[in-house]
C-alpha cells in the first residue's frame, strides 16, 4: 500500500537537529506527515446527465395522480405488525385512491374501446355509422372540411409528437438494461475498493506510529551526537575565540623568540658603532676647543659659545632587550600549545561525556517507548467484519454474472416490444398522414362526390384504415398502459420520491432493523444522517460516532510516557569537567611580559637627525671661519676639523640607516602587547563561563533535545488524532454509490420506462379523437355511390334530387 507520506531518511532528520545549534535552536524542527491516500474509483459514464427528458411532464402528472404525502406511518404500521389490518387496507386505498381513479379509467377505456369497434363495425357493414355511402351537400360544407382537417392535422402532430416520445423512452430504457451490468460492477468495485481502503488506512496510522516510535529511540540512541554535538556547539561559541587567541599568542611568543635572538647580533655590531662615534666625536671636539682657544686664531672666541652647543656625550642608548628574551622564553617554556590542545581535547570529548552520563536513563526511556508502542498497538481495530461484506459483494457479483444474460435477454425484448408498439402507433400516425395528404391533394372543387379522383378517395380510405387500426390496437396500448403505470407510477412513488427525499432512510431508523447492530457498534445509529455526513464525504469516526465506542485519547494520550521521559531526564545530572586554560602563574608572566615592554624606550630612534644637523652647522661654520684666518696653520686646522665633522656625520647616518632594527622591535613588541592583552581578556571571560555557566548550558541544551522528542511524539499524537477523526473513511464513495443506484433505478430505468408508458397512454388517449375526426373527415374525400343536388347562387354542377331515398 502507499505510503502516507514520503518518509524522511533518519540521516537527514539527525541533520534537522542541527537547526537547533544555529540562532533558532529554542524551536525544534517541525515536517508535514501528510494525508492518507484515497483509492482511486472508477467513473461511471451517462450519469451525469440525471433525469430523463420526460421526468418533469411525468412527475408533474404522478404529482397530480398522487398529491398525498408518503404514507410513513402506515409503512411502519404494516413493518411492526406484520399484518394488514381493515384500518390499514382502508389507508393504502385511500392513497392509492389517484391512482384507482386512473385505473378505473383505464379499465372503462379497455373495455369500451372493443366493444364501441364492434358495434361501429356492425353499423357500417348496415349501412349506418357513416358507413352509408352518401354526403349531404351543404353551404358550410367547405368550412367544416378545413375545420375538421385543421383539427385531425393537430391531432396528428400530436400523436406524432408522443410516437417520437415512445422511441426516445423506449431506447433510453435499453441503454439503461444495457449498461445496467456494467455499472453495478462499478458500484460494487467502488464501494469495495472504499470498503479495502480502510484497514490500510488505519494501518497506514499504526506504522506511522512504529517509524515515530523508532525515530526517537533512534535519537536517543544518537544522544552522544545530538545533545552533545549540541552542548559542543554552544562550548565552542565562547571558548574558541579564547582557544584561537592562544594559538595565536603561542605563534607570536615564537616568532618573537626567534627574532629577538637575531636582533641580538645586530644591537651589538650597532653598540659598537655607538661607542667609535662617541669617541671620535670627543677627540674632535677637544681638538676644535684647543683650535680656537688659540690666541692666533682671529675671531675665534665668538665660535667657543656655539662649541658649547655640541654634544660631549651621545645621549642615545641601545635598548637591552635581555629582558623581553628573558620573558619571551620564560613564556614559551608555558607551552600555550599544550593549553590549546587540552581545551580542543575537552570540547571534543563532550559527546562521549554526555553519552556516558545518560547511558542509564536512555534505556529507562528506550524501555518507555516500548511501553507507548504496546499502547498504540492496542487501538488495533480488527476488521473481520469486512469479510463477510467482501464475501456479500462477491457473491452478488456473481449473481450479477449469471443474470446478466437474463437482463440482456430482457434489453433485447424490451427493445422489440419498443420497437413494435412505436410501429403500430407510427400505423395509426402514418395512415392519418397518408389521409391528410392525399385528400386535399386528390380533392377537386368541381367535381361530384361520386366523381372524386382516386387519390382523393385513397386520402379517405387511409383515414379509415386508421380509425380500424385504432380499434383494434388501443386495448391492447391501454392495457401495456395500465400495466406499466402502476408498476412504474408507483415505483416513483413509493420508492425513488421517498429514496430522493430521504425520507425511506427515515423509515428503516425507525424500524426493528437496527443498523448499530449490524455494523457492530454501540448505540443507535441514524442511517439518514449516516447518509447526510456521506454526502458531504465526512471522515467515519464522526459519522458513526466512534467516540462513543473507542476512546481515543486512551490510545494517543503520551503525557504520562512523556512526562516519565521528561523526568529522568531532567534527574540526569550531565557534568562536564571544567578546565583550566590558563594558570595564573602563566597569566602572571604574560602580564610580565607587557611591563617590560612598557619599560622599554625605543623613543630615540629621532637622535641621529638631530645630531647630524648640529653637527653640520658647526662644520660650516668652521670651515667659514677657516677662509679668514690669516694664519695658514690655523686656516688648516680648522679645515681639517671641519672635516672631521662631516667624516662624523656621515658615520652618524650611517648608524641612522642601521636604526631600522630598532623599528623592527618596535613593531614586535606593540604586537606582543596587543596579543597578550587579548588573550588575557579572552581566557578571563571563557574560564568565567566554564566555571559558572557551563552547567545551566547543559541543563537548558538537555531541556531543549528532551523536549524535541517529546514534541515528536505530540506532533503524532495531534496528525493520528486528526487523521482518523477527520480523514481516514471517507464515506463519499459510498453516497455516491447510493446515488449511482438511485439514479440508474430511479432517474434512467423508472424515469424511462415512466416516460415510455406516458407517450403511449398520451397516443391511445388521442386515438379517440382521431377517431372521430377520422370518421367526419373521410367523408369529403372518399367516393360516395350516392350524389346529392344543392343549389347555391353560384351553380356548381346539377345533381337530380331522387324521389325516394334509398334505405
Amino acid at each position: 500500500m502507499d505510503r502516507l507520506r514520503c518518509r524522511v531518511p533518519l540521516g537527514p532528520l539527525l541533520g534537522c537537529f542541527l537547526l537547533l545549534l544555529g540562532p533558532c535552536r529554542a524551536s525544534c524542527p517541525r515536517w508535514s506527515m501528510g494525508n492518507v491516500t484515497e483509492p482511486q474509483y472508477e467513473h461511471i459514464p451517462g450519469l451525469e446527465s440525471g433525469l430523463s427528458f420526460m421526468s418533469g411532464i411525468v412527475q408533474s402528472f404522478l404529482g397530480l395522480v398522487q398529491p398525498n404525502p408518503f404514507p410513513k406511518d402506515l409503512i411502519m404500521s404494516i413493518v411492526k405488525n406484520h399484518t394488514f389490518s381493515r384500518k390499514d387496507i382502508n389507508e393504502v386505498l385511500q392513497y392509492e385512491a389517484g391512482f384507482l381513479v386512473c385505473v378505473a379509467i383505464g379499465i372503462l377505456y379497455l373495455l369500451l374501446m372493443p366493444l364501441v369497434g364492434i358495434c361501429f363495425a356492425c353499423c357500417r357493414c348496415c349501412g349506418n355509422c357513416g358507413g352509408h355511402m352518401y354526403q349531404e351537400q351543404t353551404k358550410r360544407m367547405d368550412c367544416q372540411r378545413r375545420l375538421l382537417y385543421c383539427f385531425m392535422f393537430l391531432i396528428t402532430f400530436i400523436m406524432l409528437a408522443g410516437n417520437v416520445c415512445m422511441f426516445l423512452s423506449s431506447q433510453s430504457t435499453t441503454t439503461t438494461l444495457q449498461q445496467a451490468p456494467d455499472n453495478t460492477f462499478t458500484i460494487m468495485n467502488n464501494v469495495q475498493k472504499y470498503l479495502k481502503s480502510l484497514p490500510e488506512q488505519v494501518q497506514s496510522v499504526e506504522n506511522e506510529s512504529f517509524f515515530t516510535i523508532d525515530m526517537v529511540k533512534s535519537n536517543l540512541g544518537n544522544i552522544s551526537f545530538l545533545l552533545g554535538s549540541m552542548i559542543q556547539r554552544d562550548v565552542k561559541g565562547p571558548l574558541m575565540p579564547a582557544l584561537d587567541s592562544v594559538r595565536n599568542m603561542s605563534q607570536v611568543v615564537k616568532n618573537t623568540s626567534d627574532e629577538l635572538s637575531s636582533l641580538n647580533v645586530s644591537l651589538v655590531t650597532l653598540q659598537s658603532q655607538l661607542t667609535i662615534l662617541q669617541y671620535n666625536l670627543t677627540s674632535v671636539r677637544i681638538r676644535i676647543n684647543g683650535t680656537l682657544s688659540n690666541p692666533k686664531c682671529l675671531y675665534c672666541n665668538r665660535y667657543l659659545a656655539a662649541l658649547d652647543t655640541m654634544p660631549q656625550n651621545m645621549g642615545f642608548n641601545v635598548p637591552n632587550i635581555y629582558d623581553i628574551q628573558s620573558a619571551v622564553d620564560i613564556a614559551q617554556k608555558a607551552d600555550l600549545d599544550s593549553k590549546v590542545k587540552m581545551g580542543e581535547d575537552f570540547i571534543n570529548n563532550i559527546p562521549q561525556v554526555v553519552e556516558n552520563k545518560t547511558e542509564s536513563t536512555v534505556q529507562s526511556a528506550q524501555t518507555k517507548l516500548q511501553d507507548v508502542r504496546k499502547q498504540i498497538n492496542k487501538m488495533n481495530v480488527s476488521f473481520s467484519m469486512l469479510d463477510n461484506v467482501f464475501q456479500g459483494f462477491n457473491n452478488a457479483k456473481d449473481f450479477v454474472n449469471k443474470t446478466t444474460p437474463v437482463v440482456k435477454s430482457a434489453e433485447m425484448y424490451s427493445w422489440i416490444v419498443g420497437v413494435i408498439l412505436c410501429c403500430l402507433v407510427l400505423l395509426v400516425v402514418i395512415c392519418n398522414i397518408m389521409g391528410l395528404l392525399l385528400g386535399p391533394w386528390g380533392l377537386m372543387p368541381n367535381a361530384k362526390p361520386t366523381e372524386r379522383s382516386c387519390a382523393a378517395n385513397c386520402g379517405g380510405n387511409f383515414l379509415m384504415a386508421g380509425v380500424g387500426f385504432s380499434f383494434i390496437f388501443s386495448w391492447i396500448f391501454m392495457l401495456l398502459v395500465l400495466i406499466l403505470f402502476l408498476v412504474g407510477g408507483n415505483s416513483y412513488t413509493m420508492i425513488c420520491k421517498p429514496w430522493k427525499s430521504q425520507e425511506i432512510y427515515e423509515i428503516i431508523d425507525q424500524s426493528d432493523l437496527n443498523f448499530s447492530t449490524l455494523l457492530g457498534f454501540k448505540g443507535q445509529l441514524s442511517l439518514q444522517q449516516i447518509y447526510r455526513d456521506c454526502q458531504q464525504n465526512q471522515p467515519l469516526w464522526p459519522t458513526l460516532h466512534l467516540e462513543d465506542a473507542v476512546d481515543l485519547n486512551a490510545y494517543l494520550n503520551i503525557s504520562k510516557y512523556a512526562d516519565e521521559i521528561w523526568s529522568s531526564f531532567d534527574k540526569t545530572n550531565i557534568t562536564i569537567p571544567t578546565i583550566t586554560l590558563m594558570t595564573s602563574e602563566t597569566a602572571v608572566q604574560l602580564k610580565n611580559i607587557t611591563n617590560i615592554i612598557g619599560q622599554l624606550d625605543l623613543q630615540q630612534t629621532d637622535y641621529f637627525s638631530n645630531l647630524s644637523a648640529n653637527l653640520t652647522n658647526m662644520a660650516d661654520q668652521l670651515q667659514n671661519l677657516s677662509n679668514v684666518q690669516p694664519d695658514s696653520s690655523i686656516k688648516y686646522e680648522l679645515a681639517q676639523e671641519a672635516q672631521d665633522l662631516r667624516n662624523i656625520i656621515s658615520m652618524a647616518n650611517n648608524i641612522t640607516s642601521n636604526l631600522i632594527i630598532l623599528k623592527h622591535i618596535k613593531a614586535i613588541v606593540s604586537n606582543m602587547n596587543v596579543t597578550v592583552e587579548d588573550v588575557l581578556t579572552k581566557v578571563a571571560a571563557a574560564q568565567i563561563f566554564l566555571n559558572h555557566n557551563l552547567t545551566d548550558l547543559v541543563k537548558r541544551d538537555s531541556r531543549i533535545y528532551v523536549g524535541c522528542q517529546i514534541e515528536i511524539f505530540k506532533i503524532f499524537a495531534d496528525w493520528a488524532n486528526m487523521t482518523i477523526t477527520q480523514q481516514i473513511g471517507r464515506c463519499g464513495p459510498v453516497a455516491e454509490a447510493l446515488n449511482s443506484v438511485e439514479v440508474i433505478v430511479c432517474s434512467k430505468f423508472i424515469g424511462s420506462l415512466n416516460g415510455f408508458w406516458f407517450s403511449l397512454g398520451w397516443c391511445t388517449i388521442f386515438l379517440i379523437p382521431s377517431i372521430i375526426l377520422s370518421v367526419k373527415l373521410a367523408k369529403f374525400y372518399r367516393r360516395m355511390k350516392y350524389s346529392d343536388f344543392y343549389e347555391s347562387s353560384i351553380p356548381m354542377f346539377q345533381l337530380p334530387r331522387p324521389t325516394v331515398k334509398p334505405s
